[in-house]
């Protein structure tokens, strides 16, 4: 394969990323009715960990359940982490959306084995400390910038092959 047709080719994959991007956007969102209800006493306080390459996340466990019940990247930046910290305690109640088995994700599949169940919502009967509402439009709002940076990659490529083109003509007619 020549180096034209490579770029081509890569032009080509560039450009059909947009609208492939564009489309999957439309199912970013989760409903109320992708998600189930439990509710548990916590065995141990909240547990609030850096994380590494996934990023921050929680951990809570439930005398109720076996399961480790976890938050994912979208879903820890939009807890209100100070308030769950100051009001939320071990013995203390709380209620958990999450994901009903025929909606998981590769990524939950993958956590089976470790018996690690996501956290989509988060409450007690006093607040609210992760909704799916907020949960949505924060995966909506990092979805753009993924869409953008491949507008900026789509934008550079161009003007990397027009300088190129440019640089290669110049070249020829010294």
């Amino acid at each position: 394969m020549n180096i034209k047709t490579k770029k081509i080719l890569y032009g080509i994959i560039l450009l059909l990323a947009l609208p492939t991007l564009y489309l999957i956007s439309f199912n970013l969102e989760f409903e109320k009715s992708d998600l189930k209800t439990i509710s548990g006493t916590l065995k141990t306080d909240p547990e609030f960990h850096k994380g590494g390459k996934n990023g921050p996340y929680l951990i809570l466990h439930l005398n109720e359940f076996d399961n480790q019940f976890n938050t994912e990247d979208f879903s820890y930046h939009v807890l209100k982490k100070e308030r769950l910290k100051s009001q939320v305690k071990k013995g203390d109640q709380v209620f958990l959306s999450i994901k009903k088995d025929e909606s998981v994700s590769w990524v939950d599949k993958i956590n089976r084995g470790l018996d690690i169940v996501r956290i989509m919502e988060l409450w007690t009967d006093e607040e609210m400390y992760i909704s799916i509402e907020d949960y949505n439009e924060y995966r909506k709002e990092d979805y753009k910038f993924t869409y953008l940076f491949w507008v900026i990659g789509l934008g550079y490529y161009i003007y990397w092959l027009n300088k190129n083109k440019h640089s290669t003509t110049m070249a020829k007619k010294s």
